[in-house]
């Protein structure tokens, strides 16, 4: 069985393909598909135990000590209006879950989608959550339980705005409405028909 979706091209894609640092579990401050992140028990994963879309995904531990997290560390320049994301188990690890928050400081956080995301199994699933409040432009996604396990998080999808209708045409001057005179208009349509 074949299905086919629309995609809805995000407006920053983070898919860990390509990233500066974020090689251990140690907190840091890396770049990953350009845009800088903050984390903590999170690295890249390349494994044959990472399940991943592509060469690598972020795989994040959660330890009773130590909370996991991978986080924004600067604020996008407008409000993030949704969020998408893939995300699996790392190898047999089966116990930890995760949350996603924003914020609209970097400081103050607040969850938005599911209360916890359960991985089930390495089969990646997906993850979306549109109920954002207004003014997010910090996100992060947190481990919650399952001591010692990891969790694999790739395609994280940012969105700014939803795609709104738009026409150009391509006369600049206006339109005149002359006796005996004909022209052509052009006009083009974005996002919808």
């Amino acid at each position: 069985t074949v299905t086919f979706e629309a995609y809805d091209v995000p407006d920053v894609l983070i898919d860990f393909e390509t990233v500066t640092g974020l090689s251990g579990y140690a907190p840091g401050t890396s770049t990953v598909s350009g845009v800088t992140i903050r984390h903590d028990g999170t690295l890249r994963g390349t494994s044959a135990s990472d399940p991943k879309n592509g060469a690598a995904s972020g795989r994040i531990r959660y330890l009773a000590t130590n909370v996991g997290f991978i986080a924004t560390a600067n604020a996008f320049a407008q409000p993030i209006t949704k969020i998408n994301f893939w995300y699996a188990d790392y190898g047999s690890d089966n116990t930890t879950t995760f949350k996603v928050q924003v914020s609209p400081d970097g400081s103050t956080w607040s969850d938005v989608g599911a209360a916890a995301y359960d991985p089930d199994g390495a089969t990646l699933l997906e993850g979306t959550t549109d109920t954002i409040p207004a003014n997010m432009t910090y996100f992060q996604i947190l481990t919650l339980g399952g001591d010692a396990d990891r969790v694999c998080i790739d395609d994280i999808g940012i969105y700014f705005g939803s795609a709104t209708f738009g026409m150009t045409f391509d006369k600049s001057s206006g339109f005149t409405v002359e006796q005996g005179a004909s022209d052509a208009i052009t006009a083009t349509a974005a996002n919808g028909t």
